[in-house]
């Protein structure tokens, strides 16, 4: 494999952790975990509790970046919590 490849000038990484946007002095272990604990977990408990609220959060332009999770997912007719599909 010889091939070459080059990467442009205007190149720009984001750095994730748990596939959310961190900045650099959140990826350090400690302030991770903190991040985790406090952030991304009553975010995630919120849109347990009320996903449609989410979901028209999400759809607001106004609200961009703001702390809900826009994911939907519908359950299948006549099926249990365990089987759905994501919309």
């Amino acid at each position: 494999m010889s091939d070459l490849c080059r990467m442009k000038g205007n190149l720009q990484l984001e750095p994730l952790c748990n596939q959310w946007y961190v900045s650099l002095p959140m990826l350090a272990p400690i302030p991770s975990a903190m991040m985790l604990a406090n952030a991304q977990i009553p975010i995630m408990k919120s849109y347990v509790a009320a996903p449609e609220g989410h979901l028209a959060l999400s759809k607001n332009p106004a609200m961009t970046g703001g702390p809900f999770v826009s994911f939907t997912f519908k359950l299948f007719a006549g099926g249990s919590n365990d089987q759905f599909t994501y919309a």
